[in-house]
């Protein structure tokens, strides 16, 4: 039986816990708060000084991710750890020498519309990637007020810039690297928040001229959704209804626990699908050059650029 280390326990921490338990795993929490049916402690370095653990999430808020994981390599640990996304806030470099062990709760990647979706652009030429989500936040936590949840505290990582970079994620991870890209976002609703509710990204990638991201809490209709030209066809991904179309062909995808299977992938050492240290940094870095170009209202050269961009100067 595994022995598993959940660090938080709020909405995203309780999820990371019950899935666990699911897969047979016995889970202890580092919280402050008194969770009856776990064993619970107020520290990393306790829980690691009393318990032989196996796997540690990270999964506080995102402001508190960098000293959470430089406390746990700190102690030696040299298992496996998850941090939930995004990794940092802002780019960050720990001086780890092995990062191998060391992986990004982007679990979109073990969606079956998604995954699939990728394997059939392989071999695409792209000409455009489109991608858009959106979800109106105070009805997205059932039970909690919007307003104290960390997504609404720019302070504690919140704003879908972060919130929502999973659609980072997965497009670089079907687009390739980011060469340039520009954006418009902040706070434009009457939500009572201080944190971004919109962000539009336009970005060029080594594999796709053109990609597109819509990010935003204010949908009242919840959408995920994909649209992709290639040279041969037109493809639509609803990562929500789980349907993929290609031209006029509908494929209907499995709803499967995509928490749970990136788990599997954790403790199986399967690292194929999951988001890597190096990658999730470079989605943080990506974040930060999104921020830049919607400050200075121009296109950014991206941490990963190679050649000049058409039609950028």
């Amino acid at each position: 039986m595994y022995h598993c280390l959940v660090i938080g326990f709020g909405s995203i921490g309780q999820r990371h816990a019950a899935t666990l338990i699911e897969l047979d795993c016995r889970v202890s929490l580092v919280t402050q708060k008194i969770i009856l049916q776990y064993q619970c402690y107020q520290s990393v370095e306790k829980a690691l000084a009393v318990e032989k653990i196996d796997y540690i999430v990270i999964a506080n808020a995102t402001n508190l991710h960098e000293n959470t994981l430089v406390s746990v390599l700190n102690t030696g640990f040299a298992g496996k750890i998850l941090v939930e996304k995004p990794l940092f806030s802002n780019p960050m470099n720990i001086n780890v020498k092995n990062t191998g062990h060391i992986f990004v709760g982007y679990n979109l990647r073990f969606n079956e519309t998604l995954s699939k979706l990728k394997r059939l652009l392989a071999d695409e030429q792209l000409i455009s990637f489109s991608a858009r989500v959106g979800q109106y936040l105070p009805t997205w936590r059932s039970n909690s007020d919007y307003r104290k949840s960390y997504s609404a505290k720019k302070k504690e990582g919140g704003g879908v810039l972060r919130d929502l970079s999973h659609e980072l994620d997965y497009a670089t991870w079907i687009c390739g690297d980011v060469e340039a890209v520009t954006a418009l976002g902040g706070k434009f609703s009457e939500l009572e928040i201080d944190s971004d509710d919109t962000y539009s990204i336009l970005k060029r990638t080594q594999k796709c001229p053109s990609v597109i991201i819509h990010l935003d809490y204010l949908g009242r209709i919840v959408c995920r959704q994909i649209h992709v030209q290639t040279t041969k066809h037109t493809y639509f991904a609803d990562l929500i209804n789980h349907l993929l179309l290609i031209d006029d062909r509908k494929i209907q995808c499995q709803n499967v626990n995509t928490y749970k299977k990136q788990h599997v992938a954790m403790l199986m050492s399967n690292s194929e699908q999951l988001c890597s240290y190096e990658q999730g940094n470079n989605i943080v870095k990506l974040i930060n050059k999104i921020e830049q170009a919607n400050r200075q209202g121009e296109w950014v050269r991206s941490f990963a650029y190679r050649e000049t961009p058409v039609g950028i100067n």
